[in-house]
């Protein structure tokens, strides 16, 4: 059947199925084996008899598997982080506990307004965060090759730092870049040269320096305010390696597969969202512009606006998933409600309010009376 490793297969099967003991505890398969096997414990935390059937031995044998891409998102435990009024994250107590990076980094959390309680969520998935077989597999299969060889060649390594680049939540044409930029074939003065083309190879911001594609990129003055304005801390980028290969490699090691994303494509951490409010002829009932702080990607603004302006069926256990489901909850009140989906060309005052909201120091909200400056774009929207 083109299985690469059986035994990884069968442990990634096993593995679905501890995993619907974990998120079906009123299952009947379930309250069997908890009053059996681990009445007063977890069952990633029991023990196994040696008596155990060797049905509860296999499933226990892909503990580790689940262990591997799963993760708590936890809300009530941090609860004291949280202010409970406004539900949002006590930045003052965070900047007294943990250090700047990683305060930046829970601020970026979303947080339900409702008490969501602890979920344990498969981060292997990006969308939604559900357990797949798929994904339990490439973890069973990397466990299997671990142990069974104790280093792996570095041929393994570049394969994998490969992997992590293609497999990057970044736009494709980001990837390209980077391709070419470890590849040794971007554009630069030092690439033209070796191509016997006559030009200067200095640096047209560093003055003096080759322009190589380590140097544009990394030790250019202009570079480093680049840098130094991203999320990314001078440790997280600056190494001392010689090649442009070399340097992209060694941060993919060390970094996360989040924080390898904001190397490949530094961005900031604000964004905007804009929401109009029409009636059936397209007339202009109210609309708002507000700006965000500490928000890492789209989807995550997207999911705020939906959330916005109300105040899927599957539940979305994804970082963003307790805004989407407030937004869920949020519809149940709501009666006779229909949605469709509107390209952006479609829906130009929106796109224009978002960029706005940038410049604008937290929200702004009317009603009937548009601002004049989307005045034309409002027209545009209703006669196209």
């Amino acid at each position: 059947m083109g299985f690469g490793n059986l035994h990884a297969f069968n442990l990634a099967l096993l593995a679905k199925q501890g995993w619907r003991l974990l998120w079906n505890p009123n299952s009947l398969i379930t309250r069997v084996l908890k009053a059996k096997y681990f009445p007063t414990r977890s069952f990633l935390e029991t023990a196994v008899s040696p008596h155990a059937s060797v049905v509860w031995k296999s499933l226990c044998e892909a503990r580790t598997v689940i262990i591997q891409v799963s993760k708590w998102q936890c809300y009530h435990k941090s609860i004291n982080l949280i202010h409970s009024d406004s539900r949002e994250w006590n930045v003052t107590l965070l900047q007294n506990v943990f250090f700047p990076e990683e305060v930046m980094l829970i601020c970026s959390i979303p947080l339900s307004l409702r008490l969501t309680p602890d979920m344990l969520v498969c981060h292997y998935d990006k969308k939604k965060s559900m357990f797949t077989v798929k994904s339990a597999y490439h973890v069973a299969r990397s466990l299997h090759s671990s142990t069974g060889r104790a280093s792996s060649s570095n041929s393994d390594a570049v394969a994998r730092n490969w992997s992590l680049l293609w497999k990057a939540i970044v736009p494709a044409r980001v990837k390209t870049f980077w391709w070419r930029v470890i590849s040794g074939i971007l554009t630069t003065k030092a690439n033209l040269a070796r191509k016997k083309v006559s030009l200067d190879e200095e640096c047209m911001f560093g003055g003096g320096p080759v322009e190589s594609s380590i140097h544009i990129l990394r030790d250019c003055p202009f570079a480093i305010c680049a840098w130094r304005s991203s999320t990314l801390s001078s440790s997280r980028w600056n190494n001392d390696a010689h090649s442009p290969k070399d340097w992209v490699f060694r941060c993919a090691e060390q970094l996360s597969c989040h924080d390898f994303a904001n190397f490949l494509m530094p961005g900031t951490t604000k964004g905007g969202i804009g929401v109009v409010v029409r009636d059936s002829t397209g007339k202009v009932l109210a609309g708002c512009a507000t700006k965000l702080t500490n928000v890492f990607s789209a989807p995550q603004v997207e999911a705020l606006a939906a959330r916005t302006a109300l105040l899927s069926h599957s539940i979305d256990r994804s970082v963003r998933g307790p805004v989407v489901e407030d937004t869920k909850s949020l519809l149940t009140q709501i009666t006779g409600e229909g949605f469709t989906h509107i390209r952006r060309n479609a829906n130009g005052v929106a796109h224009h309010l978002a960029p706005f909201s940038l410049h604008i120091g937290g929200s702004l909200y009317w009603f009937e009376e548009p601002p004049d400056f989307i005045s034309d774009v409002l027209y545009e929207d209703c006669n196209s």
